[in-house]
Protein backbone atom coordinates (compact mmCIF):
# COMPACT_ATOMS: atom_id res chain seq x y z
CA UNK A 1 0.00 0.00 0.00
CA UNK A 2 1.68 3.34 -1.10
CA UNK A 3 0.93 6.92 -0.80
CA UNK A 4 0.81 8.52 -4.31
CA UNK A 5 3.09 11.25 -4.96
CA UNK A 6 -0.15 13.69 -5.89
CA UNK A 7 -1.85 12.76 -2.43
CA UNK A 8 -3.57 15.89 -0.83
CA UNK A 9 -2.16 17.07 2.56
CA UNK A 10 -4.65 15.84 5.54
CA UNK A 11 -5.72 17.64 7.74
CA UNK A 12 -7.10 16.32 11.28
CA UNK A 13 -9.77 18.08 13.25
CA UNK A 14 -12.22 17.29 16.40
CA UNK A 15 -15.66 16.59 16.14
CA UNK A 16 -17.83 17.51 19.33
CA UNK A 17 -21.03 17.32 20.02
CA UNK A 18 -23.22 19.67 22.60
CA UNK A 19 -27.07 19.82 22.89
CA UNK A 20 -29.38 22.59 21.15
CA UNK A 21 -28.79 25.44 18.80
CA UNK A 22 -25.57 26.79 18.09
CA UNK A 23 -26.19 30.30 19.87
CA UNK A 24 -27.05 28.57 22.74
CA UNK A 25 -25.06 25.39 23.29
CA UNK A 26 -23.26 24.94 26.68
CA UNK A 27 -19.83 22.87 25.45
CA UNK A 28 -18.75 22.24 28.78
CA UNK A 29 -21.72 21.97 31.31
CA UNK A 30 -20.59 18.91 32.87
CA UNK A 31 -23.93 16.66 32.07
CA UNK A 32 -24.59 14.23 29.12
CA UNK A 33 -21.38 13.46 27.14
CA UNK A 34 -22.46 12.52 23.51
CA UNK A 35 -20.80 8.34 22.45
CA UNK A 36 -18.98 8.49 19.29
CA UNK A 37 -22.00 6.53 17.88
CA UNK A 38 -24.42 10.11 18.36
CA UNK A 39 -21.60 12.15 17.03
CA UNK A 40 -21.91 9.48 14.15
CA UNK A 41 -25.49 9.79 13.13
CA UNK A 42 -25.20 13.26 13.31
CA UNK A 43 -22.53 13.64 10.56
CA UNK A 44 -23.79 10.76 8.40
CA UNK A 45 -27.00 13.17 8.45
CA UNK A 46 -25.08 16.15 7.49
CA UNK A 47 -22.72 14.85 5.37
CA UNK A 48 -23.78 16.93 2.62
CA UNK A 49 -23.61 20.55 4.39
CA UNK A 50 -20.21 19.59 5.72
CA UNK A 51 -18.54 19.01 2.35
CA UNK A 52 -19.61 22.19 1.29
CA UNK A 53 -17.47 23.29 4.41
CA UNK A 54 -14.28 21.50 4.43
CA UNK A 55 -14.33 19.66 1.27
CA UNK A 56 -14.17 15.78 1.00
CA UNK A 57 -13.96 14.61 4.42
CA UNK A 58 -13.74 11.02 6.56
CA UNK A 59 -14.08 10.61 10.10
CA UNK A 60 -13.66 7.91 13.26
CA UNK A 61 -15.19 8.77 16.32
CA UNK A 62 -14.43 12.41 17.59
CA UNK A 63 -12.04 13.12 14.66
CA UNK A 64 -12.46 14.00 11.23
CA UNK A 65 -9.97 14.07 8.27
CA UNK A 66 -9.94 16.44 5.14
CA UNK A 67 -7.41 17.39 2.43
CA UNK A 68 -8.76 21.60 2.87
CA UNK A 69 -7.43 23.28 5.76
CA UNK A 70 -9.87 25.32 7.61
CA UNK A 71 -9.52 29.27 8.94
CA UNK A 72 -12.02 28.86 11.13
CA UNK A 73 -13.59 26.42 13.40
CA UNK A 74 -17.53 25.58 12.54
CA UNK A 75 -20.76 24.81 14.02
CA UNK A 76 -23.68 23.08 12.19
CA UNK A 77 -26.94 22.75 14.16
CA UNK A 78 -28.65 19.10 13.62
CA UNK A 79 -31.00 16.80 15.36
CA UNK A 80 -30.66 13.90 17.06
CA UNK A 81 -33.74 11.84 18.08
CA UNK A 82 -35.56 15.04 17.27
CA UNK A 83 -33.99 17.19 19.40
CA UNK A 84 -31.49 20.24 18.31
CA UNK A 85 -28.11 19.70 18.92
CA UNK A 86 -24.97 21.32 17.44
CA UNK A 87 -21.65 19.76 15.97
CA UNK A 88 -18.16 20.96 16.10
CA UNK A 89 -15.69 21.23 14.07
CA UNK A 90 -13.17 22.59 16.23
CA UNK A 91 -10.03 24.46 14.50
CA UNK A 92 -8.16 24.79 17.65
CA UNK A 93 -7.36 21.20 17.78
CA UNK A 94 -5.77 20.69 14.06
CA UNK A 95 -3.44 18.54 13.55
CA UNK A 96 -1.51 18.14 10.32
CA UNK A 97 -0.58 14.80 8.54
CA UNK A 98 2.95 15.12 6.51
CA UNK A 99 2.15 12.13 3.82
CA UNK A 100 5.67 12.78 2.01
CA UNK A 101 7.68 11.43 5.36
CA UNK A 102 4.71 9.02 6.02
CA UNK A 103 7.37 6.22 5.42
CA UNK A 104 9.57 7.06 8.36
CA UNK A 105 8.34 4.87 10.92
CA UNK A 106 9.17 7.13 14.07
CA UNK A 107 7.01 9.77 13.15
CA UNK A 108 3.68 10.90 14.70
CA UNK A 109 2.61 11.24 10.96
CA UNK A 110 3.03 7.51 10.19
CA UNK A 111 0.53 6.66 13.31
CA UNK A 112 -1.71 9.40 12.18
CA UNK A 113 -1.71 8.33 8.43
CA UNK A 114 -2.16 4.21 9.82
CA UNK A 115 -5.66 5.52 11.35
CA UNK A 116 -6.50 7.30 7.80
CA UNK A 117 -5.63 4.65 6.22
CA UNK A 118 -8.38 2.43 8.53
CA UNK A 119 -10.86 4.86 8.21
CA UNK A 120 -10.29 4.51 4.45
CA UNK A 121 -10.24 0.92 3.79
CA UNK A 122 -12.99 0.43 6.44
CA UNK A 123 -15.35 3.08 4.18
CA UNK A 124 -14.07 1.57 1.10
CA UNK A 125 -15.05 -2.50 2.59
CA UNK A 126 -18.40 -0.74 2.95
CA UNK A 127 -18.80 0.50 -0.07
CA UNK A 128 -18.64 -3.08 -1.35
CA UNK A 129 -22.20 -4.17 0.42
CA UNK A 130 -20.81 -5.39 3.14
CA UNK A 131 -21.61 -4.51 6.49
CA UNK A 132 -19.24 -4.16 9.36
CA UNK A 133 -20.06 -6.15 12.33
CA UNK A 134 -19.66 -4.23 15.29
CA UNK A 135 -16.69 -2.50 15.82
CA UNK A 136 -13.71 -4.33 14.52
CA UNK A 137 -12.86 -4.06 11.08
CA UNK A 138 -14.96 -7.43 10.20
CA UNK A 139 -17.24 -6.99 7.62
CA UNK A 140 -20.16 -9.56 6.39
CA UNK A 141 -22.53 -10.32 3.85
CA UNK A 142 -25.54 -10.07 5.78
CA UNK A 143 -27.68 -10.60 2.38
CA UNK A 144 -26.63 -13.89 2.06
CA UNK A 145 -26.36 -15.34 5.04
CA UNK A 146 -26.05 -19.43 5.21
CA UNK A 147 -28.79 -21.13 7.20
CA UNK A 148 -28.56 -24.07 9.04
CA UNK A 149 -32.61 -24.60 9.95
CA UNK A 150 -31.80 -27.65 11.74
CA UNK A 151 -30.08 -25.81 14.34
CA UNK A 152 -31.44 -22.89 14.37
CA UNK A 153 -28.54 -21.00 13.24
CA UNK A 154 -27.30 -18.95 10.60
CA UNK A 155 -23.79 -17.81 9.30
CA UNK A 156 -22.54 -14.69 7.75
CA UNK A 157 -19.45 -14.65 5.43
CA UNK A 158 -17.46 -12.22 5.35
CA UNK A 159 -13.56 -10.77 5.38
CA UNK A 160 -11.47 -8.80 8.61
CA UNK A 161 -9.07 -6.21 6.61
CA UNK A 162 -6.55 -3.58 8.71
CA UNK A 163 -3.59 -1.53 6.86
CA UNK A 164 -0.83 -1.81 9.12
CA UNK A 165 2.62 0.02 9.64
CA UNK A 166 5.55 -2.40 9.11
CA UNK A 167 9.35 -1.43 8.87
CA UNK A 168 8.83 -2.29 4.73
CA UNK A 169 5.66 0.03 4.53
CA UNK A 170 2.18 0.01 4.73
CA UNK A 171 0.45 -3.38 4.41
CA UNK A 172 -3.13 -4.04 4.28
CA UNK A 173 -4.02 -7.72 5.46
CA UNK A 174 -6.96 -9.37 4.71
CA UNK A 175 -8.60 -12.52 5.61
CA UNK A 176 -11.68 -14.88 5.59
CA UNK A 177 -13.92 -15.16 8.35
CA UNK A 178 -17.19 -16.08 9.51
CA UNK A 179 -19.64 -15.23 12.06
CA UNK A 180 -22.01 -17.63 13.68
CA UNK A 181 -25.79 -16.43 15.42
CA UNK A 182 -28.60 -17.91 16.17
CA UNK A 183 -31.95 -17.57 14.40
CA UNK A 184 -34.04 -17.20 17.37
CA UNK A 185 -34.44 -14.00 19.50
CA UNK A 186 -33.10 -14.16 23.03
CA UNK A 187 -37.12 -13.95 23.86
CA UNK A 188 -37.69 -17.14 21.86
CA UNK A 189 -35.35 -19.02 24.00
CA UNK A 190 -37.29 -17.15 27.17
CA UNK A 191 -40.07 -18.48 26.35
CA UNK A 192 -38.48 -22.18 26.07
CA UNK A 193 -37.14 -22.07 29.74
CA UNK A 194 -40.77 -21.15 30.67
CA UNK A 195 -42.54 -23.58 28.96
CA UNK A 196 -39.77 -25.82 30.34
CA UNK A 197 -40.33 -25.17 33.59
CA UNK A 198 -43.27 -23.39 34.40
CA UNK A 199 -45.80 -25.14 32.14
CA UNK A 200 -44.28 -28.33 32.66
CA UNK A 201 -41.92 -28.63 35.65
CA UNK A 202 -44.67 -27.02 37.91
CA UNK A 203 -47.69 -27.97 36.22
CA UNK A 204 -48.57 -24.20 35.19
CA UNK A 205 -47.93 -22.96 38.98
CA UNK A 206 -46.68 -19.81 38.27
CA UNK A 207 -46.24 -18.93 42.22
CA UNK A 208 -43.76 -21.67 42.62
CA UNK A 209 -42.11 -21.87 39.09
CA UNK A 210 -41.60 -18.41 38.50
CA UNK A 211 -38.76 -17.74 40.78
CA UNK A 212 -36.71 -21.05 39.06
CA UNK A 213 -37.41 -19.89 36.07
CA UNK A 214 -35.84 -16.44 36.57
CA UNK A 215 -32.87 -17.58 37.82
CA UNK A 216 -32.80 -20.09 35.13
CA UNK A 217 -32.92 -17.37 32.85
CA UNK A 218 -30.31 -15.28 34.67
CA UNK A 219 -27.67 -18.26 35.24
CA UNK A 220 -28.21 -19.26 31.11
CA UNK A 221 -28.24 -15.43 29.61
CA UNK A 222 -25.89 -13.43 32.12
CA UNK A 223 -22.71 -12.93 30.67
CA UNK A 224 -24.02 -14.19 26.92
CA UNK A 225 -23.05 -12.24 24.05
CA UNK A 226 -26.18 -10.67 22.04
CA UNK A 227 -25.93 -9.11 19.07
CA UNK A 228 -28.69 -6.24 18.39
CA UNK A 229 -30.69 -7.31 15.59
CA UNK A 230 -31.19 -3.73 14.04
CA UNK A 231 -28.81 -0.48 12.80
CA UNK A 232 -25.22 -1.63 12.78
CA UNK A 233 -25.46 -5.01 13.92
CA UNK A 234 -24.06 -3.95 17.46
CA UNK A 235 -22.86 -6.64 19.71
CA UNK A 236 -23.40 -6.72 23.47
CA UNK A 237 -22.86 -8.27 27.20
CA UNK A 238 -26.01 -9.34 29.03
CA UNK A 239 -25.56 -8.02 32.44
CA UNK A 240 -28.91 -8.64 34.11
CA UNK A 241 -32.64 -9.49 32.81
CA UNK A 242 -35.44 -7.29 34.38
CA UNK A 243 -38.34 -8.87 34.68
CA UNK A 244 -40.71 -6.14 36.19
CA UNK A 245 -40.09 -4.10 33.50
CA UNK A 246 -41.47 -4.03 29.69
CA UNK A 247 -40.59 -2.15 26.83
CA UNK A 248 -43.00 0.18 27.55
CA UNK A 249 -42.69 1.50 30.54
CA UNK A 250 -38.52 1.63 30.47
CA UNK A 251 -36.91 4.56 28.93
CA UNK A 252 -34.51 6.25 27.08
CA UNK A 253 -33.33 9.38 27.81
CA UNK A 254 -32.87 11.97 25.81
CA UNK A 255 -30.15 14.73 25.26
CA UNK A 256 -32.45 17.27 26.49
CA UNK A 257 -33.63 15.40 30.03
CA UNK A 258 -36.95 14.14 28.59
CA UNK A 259 -37.47 10.65 27.79
CA UNK A 260 -38.74 7.98 25.65
CA UNK A 261 -40.29 4.87 26.08
CA UNK A 262 -38.53 2.07 24.35
CA UNK A 263 -40.83 0.82 22.63
CA UNK A 264 -41.63 4.71 20.92
CA UNK A 265 -38.05 4.89 20.31
CA UNK A 266 -37.50 1.70 18.44
CA UNK A 267 -40.79 2.21 16.04
CA UNK A 268 -39.94 5.65 15.55
CA UNK A 269 -35.99 4.75 14.68
CA UNK A 270 -35.85 1.82 13.15
CA UNK A 271 -39.96 1.14 12.52
CA UNK A 272 -39.63 -2.24 14.74
CA UNK A 273 -42.78 -2.90 16.84
CA UNK A 274 -42.78 -4.28 19.94
CA UNK A 275 -45.01 -7.75 19.84
CA UNK A 276 -44.71 -8.26 23.37
CA UNK A 277 -45.48 -5.55 25.79
CA UNK A 278 -44.45 -7.35 29.25
CA UNK A 279 -41.02 -9.61 27.57
CA UNK A 280 -38.07 -9.23 29.81
CA UNK A 281 -35.79 -6.52 29.03
CA UNK A 282 -31.89 -7.24 28.65
CA UNK A 283 -29.58 -4.80 30.67
CA UNK A 284 -26.28 -3.93 29.20
CA UNK A 285 -23.08 -1.32 29.51
CA UNK A 286 -22.12 0.43 26.85
CA UNK A 287 -19.75 3.55 26.87
CA UNK A 288 -20.08 3.76 31.00
CA UNK A 289 -23.95 3.82 30.44
CA UNK A 290 -26.22 1.06 31.44
CA UNK A 291 -28.98 0.32 28.97
CA UNK A 292 -32.24 -1.78 28.70
CA UNK A 293 -33.08 -3.55 25.30
CA UNK A 294 -36.20 -5.62 24.30
CA UNK A 295 -35.00 -9.23 24.36
CA UNK A 296 -37.27 -10.00 21.25
CA UNK A 297 -34.60 -7.63 18.88
CA UNK A 298 -31.29 -9.55 20.33
CA UNK A 299 -29.74 -12.30 19.03
CA UNK A 300 -27.59 -14.71 20.76
CA UNK A 301 -24.18 -14.70 18.96
CA UNK A 302 -21.92 -17.36 18.76
CA UNK A 303 -22.16 -20.98 18.89
CA UNK A 304 -23.99 -22.01 22.03
CA UNK A 305 -22.98 -24.69 24.34
CA UNK A 306 -25.62 -26.75 23.45
CA UNK A 307 -24.23 -27.18 19.59
CA UNK A 308 -20.91 -26.60 20.95
CA UNK A 309 -20.87 -29.73 23.15
CA UNK A 310 -22.16 -31.88 20.43
CA UNK A 311 -19.51 -33.02 18.14
CA UNK A 312 -22.17 -33.69 15.15
CA UNK A 313 -23.74 -30.30 15.36
CA UNK A 314 -20.35 -28.75 15.21
CA UNK A 315 -19.38 -30.37 12.15
CA UNK A 316 -22.58 -30.15 10.61
CA UNK A 317 -21.58 -25.81 11.27
CA UNK A 318 -17.99 -26.12 10.09
CA UNK A 319 -18.70 -28.13 7.41
CA UNK A 320 -20.74 -25.28 6.05
CA UNK A 321 -17.76 -22.65 5.93
CA UNK A 322 -14.44 -25.01 5.46
CA UNK A 323 -12.15 -23.83 3.14
CA UNK A 324 -9.07 -25.46 1.21
CA UNK A 325 -5.91 -22.90 1.28
CA UNK A 326 -6.62 -22.87 -2.61
CA UNK A 327 -10.51 -21.84 -1.66
CA UNK A 328 -9.67 -19.51 0.74
CA UNK A 329 -7.15 -17.73 -1.41
CA UNK A 330 -9.45 -17.32 -4.19
CA UNK A 331 -11.84 -15.92 -1.89
CA UNK A 332 -9.66 -13.33 -0.26
CA UNK A 333 -8.16 -12.34 -4.16
CA UNK A 334 -12.08 -11.57 -5.31
CA UNK A 335 -12.49 -9.70 -2.62
CA UNK A 336 -9.29 -7.78 -2.71
CA UNK A 337 -10.13 -7.05 -6.58
CA UNK A 338 -13.42 -6.02 -5.56
CA UNK A 339 -12.52 -4.06 -3.02
CA UNK A 340 -9.84 -2.13 -5.30
CA UNK A 341 -12.64 -0.57 -7.57
CA UNK A 342 -13.97 1.76 -5.23
CA UNK A 343 -13.61 4.67 -5.58
CA UNK A 344 -11.85 6.16 -1.88
CA UNK A 345 -8.44 4.79 -3.11
CA UNK A 346 -8.22 6.94 -5.96
CA UNK A 347 -9.86 10.05 -3.91
CA UNK A 348 -6.93 9.86 -1.31
CA UNK A 349 -4.09 9.06 -3.95
CA UNK A 350 -3.63 5.43 -2.55
CA UNK A 351 -2.56 2.65 -4.69
CA UNK A 352 -2.25 -0.79 -3.67
CA UNK A 353 -0.40 -4.10 -5.21
CA UNK A 354 -3.25 -6.58 -5.31
CA UNK A 355 -1.38 -9.68 -5.49
CA UNK A 356 -1.00 -11.43 -2.28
Amino acid sequence: MKIGQNAPQIYQYPLNLFPGEADQMVEDDGNYKFTPLEVSKVVEKEKSRIELLTGKFIYSGFNMWTTQRLDESFLITSKLMGKKVTLKIDLEGEYTVNTSDIENPNRQDCQAMSQVLNVIVKQAMSETGLLQFGQRPRFFDSKSPINVHELDMQIWSGFKATAYKYQSGCNLIIDSCARFMSTKSVLDNIHELYDQIVDNEYQGNVTKGLPKFQDACRKQFTGQSIIANYGTKRTYIIQDIKFDLGPCNTFFDLNDGQKISVAKYFYKTYNMKITDKRQPMLVMNTQGRSVSLPSEFCLIDGVPDSIRNNSTHMRTLLNKVKQNPQEKLEAVVGMVNKLFKMQKWAEWDITVDEKP
